[in-house]
C-alpha cells in the first residue's frame, strides 16, 4: 500500500510539475485589455486624477474583507439607482451588465469597466443609453466604505451586477 501511494504520488507530482510551463500566465497587452479594470491606467479611458494609494499588485478584491464594502445598506443603493435610472425600453436590451471598478483608500471609485452578457452568459452589446447611465450612477455613487487591513486603509476592485428586463433594472447583485 506504502508503495503504490508513493508511485501515484510521485507520478502525479511529476505530470504536474510537466505541466507548469504550459500553465504560466503571459502579460497581456495593452490593447488586449478591454474588459478589465486595468492592471495599468489607461489615459484615454480613466480620469488623470482618480489615484491609487498603493501598489497596483495591492489592489484587493471587495470580498476579501470581512466587512461590505458599501456604508449603506444595499437597499440605500437600489434606491438610488432605482430613482435615477430611466429605463429604454427595447426587447434587446436585456441580459446582465457588469461594472468593474476600484476603490481607493479613501473610499473614491474608479477606473470603470463596463461589459455586458445575455442571459447564457455570451458577450452582448446594450445600447450605449442604457450603460452609460448605469455607469454615471455608479461613477457619482459616494457610499463605498474604506477598507482596511492590518490597520491600514486599502484599494479594492469592486463589482456591480445590473439584470436588465427589456430595458427596466430588475436586480443590482451582489
Amino acid at each position: 500500500m506504502q508503495i503504490r501511494f508513493s508511485f501515484l504520488f510521485c507520478t502525479t507530482l511529476i505530470g504536474c510539475l510537466g505541466l507548469l510551463p504550459a500553465c504560466k500566465t503571459q502579460p497581456l497587452e495593452d490593447s488586449k485589455i478591454v474588459h478589465a479594470v486595468g492592471e495599468i491606467f489607461q489615459k484615454d479611458r480613466d480620469n488623470p486624477n482618480f489615484k491609487i494609494c498603493g501598489p497596483q499588485k495591492e489592489i484587493l478584491q471587495y470580498y476579501a474583507f470581512h466587512e461590505k464594502p458599501i456604508v449603506e445598506e444595499k437597499g440605500h443603493l437600489e434606491t438610488v439607482f432605482k430613482k435615477q435610472y430611466r429605463p429604454i425600453l427595447s426587447e434587446s436590451q436585456t441580459g446582465l451588465i457588469r461594472i468593474r471598478f476600484a476603490v481607493n483608500c479613501a473610499g473614491l471609485a474608479g477606473r470603470f469597466r463596463v461589459m455586458g452578457m445575455d442571459n447564457h452568459y455570451q458577450p452582448k452589446e446594450f445600447s450605449k443609453e442604457v450603460t452609460e447611465q448605469l455607469r454615471k450612477i455608479t461613477k457619482a455613487y459616494n457610499g463605498w466604505r474604506i477598507m482596511r487591513a492590518n490597520g491600514k486603509a486599502r484599494d479594492y476592485y469592486m463589482y456591480l451586477v445590473f439584470k436588465m428586463e427589456k430595458g427596466e433594472l430588475i436586480e443590482i447583485m451582489p
